[in-house]
């Protein structure tokens, strides 16, 4: 099993409470949005390319990832080690 970013620490992953309540209140921000007539000045599709892009040439280091980020503290190698990961 692969554990990333943020959610490492809980030693679930994205199948936390934590993780689905963070997505449950990005969906319900993204719906008021478009519902109240919020248009981004950049088309979606454009926006997402762009973000495929930049992850592409970006080394892992740097992105939130298990090789970068959150998942490089002292407390989530802690946690790694005690899950034998």
């Amino acid at each position: 099993m692969c554990l990333y970013g943020l959610f490492l620490t809980t030693g679930k992953g994205h199948g936390t409470r934590k993780a689905i309540v963070a997505g449950a209140v990005n969906a319900v921000t993204s719906a008021q949005m478009a519902l109240a007539g919020i248009n981004s000045a950049i088309p979606v599709d454009e926006v997402i390319d762009a973000m495929r892009r930049i992850g592409a040439d970006m080394s892992d280091t740097l992105k939130e990832t298990a090789r970068g980020g959150l998942a490089t503290t002292r407390t989530a190698l802690e946690v790694k080690n005690r899950l034998k990961m």
